[in-house]
């Protein structure tokens, strides 16, 4: 009978030992899901800031696209007009010292003065014109001559001003090309960065 009654005062002891052991684990498990709780509250709170200051950056990263693309439009639009008007402001400056040109050297023909075609286009020349002026030395000091400079100034001005509107062209669709690389690259940089902290939230959900 003590025996047997010490027996179950054993299994009575290794019972209540168990049930401790349990209650103790038990309890820290507890506390272990409390603080993973916790970090994950504190991930979602951090993925909720991150997604927020995300969209704000692509809403100005947008609004600066929409900017870019309107400006460049516009110089697009503006530089062919520009090299257009170049163009003819010159085109008309040259005729205008082309007829000037010729009819003085018609009066001059006609005065039997002298005269210096050396700077004139050919094509320019009057055809079947009864009293065709005289061709002279181009050192001649007449006012042809004169009119000839002013005319290839201003054809060299035109030259150098459709050179400079080219190289702002080129300029131009440099600063395009890499404004659209940056772009690209910050499109890259925001998915990554969505990814990279999108996957600690999903391990705790």
């Amino acid at each position: 009978m003590k025996r047997s009654h010490s027996l179950l005062e054993s299994e009575a002891d290794q019972r209540y030992m168990k049930v401790q052991v349990v209650s103790q684990e038990f309890s820290e498990s507890q506390e272990i899901i409390a603080q993973l709780e916790k970090e994950i509250e504190v991930l979602q709170k951090e993925a909720k800031r991150r997604d927020t200051v995300r969209k704000k950056a692509e809403m100005e990263l947008d609004q600066k696209q929409q900017e870019l693309d309107e400006s460049i439009e516009e110089i697009l639009n503006w530089v062919p007009k520009a090299i257009v008007d170049a163009q003819n402001k010159h085109n008309s400056t040259y005729c205008a010292l082309c007829q000037t040109s010729l009819q003085l050297m018609e009066c001059q023909s006609k005065l039997n003065i002298p005269v210096s075609l050396s700077l004139v286009d050919e094509s320019d020349l009057i055809e079947d014109n009864p009293n065709p002026p005289r061709i002279v030395d181009a050192e001649a000091t007449d006012i042809s001559l004169l009119l000839g400079h002013e005319w290839l100034k201003s054809k060299d001005t035109h030259k150098r001003e459709i050179s400079a509107l080219e190289k702002k062209v080129t300029s131009l669709e440099n600063q395009l090309a890499n404004l659209e690389a940056k772009h690209a690259r910050l499109e890259a940089e925001h998915a990554s960065c969505d990814k990279r902290f999108q996957k600690p939230v999903e391990l705790f959900l």
